[in-house]
């Protein structure tokens, strides 16, 4: 009995060892293709922004309407999902800002304004001009003065140096209102060429903000996930509120986590494992067989041995008569 139950004990090791091995591989799986979806959804919308950057550098002037239909002839319906859409900012001087909402007041934006956060009075303002599509939700960026907010002009400076997509970190947008719902925002410069300058100088920006949540749904289906959360963190602070998070099905522990860079800013990508049971299927049929094995040759013992004192007793008996 002793030595079946140790080969069956030491069986369902071994299956055990092999099922955790399988589950950690299966998260890394997981991760890798969360990793890889959210760089999709990132890097097909850095194309759009590249795009939309042509055009204001080829053009002297954009307006509503112009912009409104470039951004309809890329039919991005459906392949910015996670994204509100494609906007453009204009940088300008602060002593500018009377003469250009007076122009966008003509051009049609009757409430038209630009507004910095409280207590900034910079020289330099780079108010939102136009965001499609043209929603309730977009209209509340139109006008914002995104320079004013220190997360935002780290991101501009830094597209401005490279000349290339960036991120910000973790922001509230504009779009959300009196909400708090944590999103960021990527930023392609764009430059006018300046011949008797010998350089460029900086236009504005192309920009797509991003509600984290929606970005991370978007971009990997919960039927990937196989019972799996994900969270996404800014940077590598896991203390601070997650951009985005899907629950896993059942609290487990076991976290495997991705960095992951995306148009220059680092975001770390958390996989928890979904919880299994303690004893996988194989293990728990292993146990009861190797149970039931060990109990009936305890019994077949006991029958022999019973049946050897039996005996015994009767050859006794038979040597005295």
């Amino acid at each position: 009995f002793v030595l079946t139950m140790t080969i069956t004990l030491l069986s369902v090791f071994a299956i055990e060892r092999a099922e955790a091995q399988r589950q950690t591989a299966q998260v890394a799986q997981t991760a890798q293709a969360v990793a890889a979806g959210l760089e999709r959804r990132f890097n097909a919308n850095s194309a759009y922004l590249r795009s939309s950057a042509a055009l204001f550098a080829t053009q002297k002037l954009v307006e509503a309407p112009l912009f409104r239909t470039f951004v309809r002839q890329l039919q991005l319906d459906g392949r910015l999902a996670g994204s509100d859409g494609i906007g453009w900012a204009l940088r300008i001087n602060r002593a500018d800002i009377p003469t250009v909402e007076a122009v966008m007041r003509k051009g049609g934006a009757a409430d038209f304004a630009v507004r910095s956060l409280p207590g900034t009075a910079r020289p330099t303002v780079v108010p939102v001009m136009f965001l499609e599509p043209d929603s309730e939700r977009n209209r509340r960026a139109i006008g914002f003065d995104m320079y004013s907010d220190p997360v935002r002009r780290q991101a501009m400076n830094r597209a401005e140096q490279t000349g290339q997509p960036t991120a910000t970190g973790k922001v509230v947008l504009q779009q959300e209102g009196d909400g708090e719902a944590p999103g960021f925002l990527v930023y392609m410069p764009v430059f006018t060429l300046q011949p008797d300058a010998g350089g460029r100088r900086l236009r504005g920006f192309v920009y797509s903000p991003f509600n984290g949540q929606s970005f991370l749904e978007s971009a990997i289906g919960r039927d990937q996930l196989q019972g799996a959360g994900v969270r996404l963190f800014d940077g590598d602070d896991r203390a601070a509120q997650p951009l985005a998070a899907i629950a896993p099905e059942e609290i487990s522990g076991r976290v495997v986590r991705r960095p992951l860079d995306l148009a220059g800013h680092d975001f770390v990508v958390e996989i928890e494992a979904p919880a299994f049971p303690p004893l996988s299927a194989m293990s728990a049929l292993t146990l009861m067989f190797g149970l039931l094995a060990a109990t009936l040759l305890l019994l077949l013992a006991r029958l022999l041995t019973q049946q050897a004192v039996e005996d015994r007793i009767a050859l006794a008996w038979f040597e005295q008569q």
